[in-house]
């Protein structure tokens, strides 16, 4: 063995200059090797925290009547009502693999502008917000007005969302007891702060699949940003759940509570002919004298206006779309199909879908850009694997004279193969380690550099707002093996050929 080594290094050192250029062709392979795994690494990691934790979870549950598992991208649709929803909550929280979970209300609400000559349209999450910041690690971030706390009512929108309305709708939104913040406006508001017009309360209505949707005013609570892909998700505004139902028409708590007499109920129960017949009853009506009496209009908005106080118990009720996580270690697909399996034997009205199906075509461009790279970094293996594998052969030939005179002297074909083997694997760790070493360095300047995405398709391929390529132990197992994979296969036909070479062949070549 030791004369093996020996006689390999002697070589390597003998033909440095052949030696160098295959070391060269490996240490490039290692270098792009390590920089395209770091850069899916990065990718990955970065989707798992911006999309995953901070948005969407691993999956999501919809109604069964809700056909496309796509509901967050495509032309707007309104979305169905998860019907008995206590029933599906227990049947989550049985299940082993979930960690935590987040129903809300989802849909397109429509704003009517005053102002304008067409309704605007935005996505509307209905929700609890503090346990939504708890669920998805505080994702918004206010930056003007406060987030409603304690079941207070209000929306809260989108710094986006806002400069489209006053470009689409020629108003410029503020938070209730908020002045104009000069920094925040967009361009064009800036270039006409003379004649901005304000709004504190948007008047919303929901878009319901099956009708009954109210338009009411909602006072703007604040002004938002998400923490990270803010250009993504740049159309969602959050409502609070119970003000979400009521534009929807979907049965808040509050109308669940009201005790009907009988005489009401008779009422609610008549036939069109009886409620018809009642009008031409005198009896109904009352009469009164006419007193002249000064009200105050004051007194009346008091006594008229609706409390935004009351706490908003927002468990019980309609929701669209429940969020979930998964424990550490759970797998997706399995998960998914367990749950749907579940649902389908209990006959409950939903169905649960994989975040990046879910999120349409967000996650669709981030599996393209996913495989992608993989398939870059896979076409390197290829390449490198070709030009290696030429290269030793190459080199195999040029040998033959000296291969043939060790054979002559009792070399056996083992000894050959065995002699190749050591050379390239010498070459491998030497140049291949300073290759990945250079990839780790270079990939950590990448990370240091802090490149910004300009747009959310950039946001969807760098996984978040900045390009973050990331290696773990994991990826550096895993470039190792490529490595060892790649000069294993490169090596066999070389290996061949050199063993093939005769005594007779050396005496041909001279």
């Amino acid at each position: 063995m030791s004369i093996l080594i020996k006689i390999s290094q002697r070589n390597l050192l003998r033909h440095r200059g052949k030696s160098f250029v295959i070391g060269l062709i490996i240490f490039l392979g290692a270098f792009f090797m390590t920089v395209g795994n770091a850069i899916v690494n990065g990718m990955n990691k970065g989707l798992e925290e911006n999309m995953v934790q901070r948005f969407l979870g691993n999956l999501v549950i919809v109604s069964t009547n809700q056909i496309d598992d796509n509901i967050l991208t495509g032309m707007p649709k309104p979305k169905k009502v998860i019907t008995g929803y206590f029933k599906v909550r227990d049947l989550i929280v049985s299940n082993d693999a979930i960690e935590q979970y987040f129903p809300m209300g989802f849909g397109y609400s429509i704003v009517f502008n005053p102002e304008g000559d067409h309704p605007l349209y935005v996505m509307s999450f209905g929700i609890d917000f503090q346990a939504y910041q708890k669920m998805f690690h505080s994702n918004i971030f206010m930056i003007e007005g406060t987030l409603p706390t304690n079941g207070q009512k209000g929306i809260i929108v989108n710094n986006l969302s806002r400069d489209q309305f006053y470009e689409n709708g020629g108003f410029w939104t503020l938070p209730q007891g908020q002045p104009v913040v000069i920094s925040n406006l967009s361009a064009k508001a800036l270039s006409n702060t003379n004649k901005l017009i304000t709004k504190n309360e948007l008047i919303l209505q929901g878009a319901n699949a099956d009708g009954g949707s109210l338009d009411l005013g909602v006072k703007v609570s604040g002004i938002f940003k998400f923490q990270t892909m803010n250009d993504v998700w740049s159309v969602i505004n959050f409502i609070d759940i119970e003000t979400f139902r009521e534009t929807f028409g979907y049965t808040t708590e509050s109308d669940a509570k009201i005790v009907l007499n009988p005489e009401q109920k008779s009422l609610l129960n008549a036939n069109e002919d009886d409620i018809n017949s009642m009008f031409s009853d005198e009896s109904m009506f009352e009469s009164a004298d006419i007193v002249s009496k000064k009200y105050d209009i004051n007194d009346i908005k008091k006594q008229t206006k609706k409390s935004d106080t009351n706490a908003a118990k927002t468990d019980p009720g309609s929701y669209n779309i429940i969020c979930v996580k998964l424990k550490n270690g759970a797998d997706t697909a399995q998960t998914v199909k367990k749950l749907n399996e579940e649902f389908k034997t209990n006959g409950m009205d939903a169905r649960a879908i994989p975040w990046d199906k879910a999120s349409g075509q967000i996650g669709m461009f981030a599996n393209i850009f996913r495989m992608g790279i993989n398939g870059f970094v896979t076409f390197l293996f290829f390449v490198a694997i070709i030009i290696i594998m030429n290269t030793l052969s190459m080199a195999a030939l040029e040998r033959i004279s000296e291969i043939g005179m060790m054979r002559a002297v009792g070399a056996r074909k083992s000894f050959i193969g065995g002699m190749f083997l050591y050379e390239t694997f010498i070459l491998a760790f030497v140049f291949g380690t300073a290759g990945m070493l250079i990839g780790t360095l270079f990939q950590r300047l990448l990370r240091l550099a802090q490149f910004k995405a300009d747009n959310n398709m950039m946001e969807i391929m760098f996984g978040g707002d900045y390009f973050q390529p990331f290696l773990d132990p994991g990826t550096v197992l895993l470039c190792i093996i490529q490595l060892l994979f790649v000069t294993g296969l490169s090596i066999i036909y070389p290996i061949i050929v050199a063993r093939k070479i005769t005594p007779l062949d050396a005496i041909s070549r001279n």
